[in-house]
């Protein structure tokens, strides 16, 4: 699996540039700074972009509740679940054996 380095030094490698030899660098500071910048927001491009296998997590989810009656979009659904605190980017929800029609709002899912 390509590291950090591997992924910087591909990219710099297509424009021409020279390799880093490490992302704390500070022999070539800006282009390590920029690097260390845009390197992850790349990633989770890269990662929401498509439905990657190696990025795929399966959980049971928990049901929330509203006992006091003040969330009027749980009024219309008949569950609810809190979604994952490290949930990335839902793709689909699988119940009942088949796909299911879902509603996300805030932290919960409908």
């Amino acid at each position: 699996m390509a590291t950090d380095l591997d992924l910087v030094n591909y990219a710099l490698g297509l424009i021409g540039q020279d390799e880093l030899v490490s992302l704390s660098d500070t022999t070539n500071s800006r282009v390590v700074r920029l690097s260390n910048r845009f390197l992850p927001r790349v990633k989770q491009y890269c990662l929401r972009a498509r439905d990657w296998n190696c990025a795929r997590k399966r959980q049971p989810l928990v049901t929330v509740n509203n006992p006091d009656g003040t969330d009027t979009a749980m009024v219309e659904w008949r569950f609810a679940y809190a979604l994952p605190s490290d949930l990335f980017c839902m793709r689909r929800f699988v119940g009942w054996n088949r796909p299911r029609a879902f509603f996300l709002r805030g932290n919960n899912f409908f």
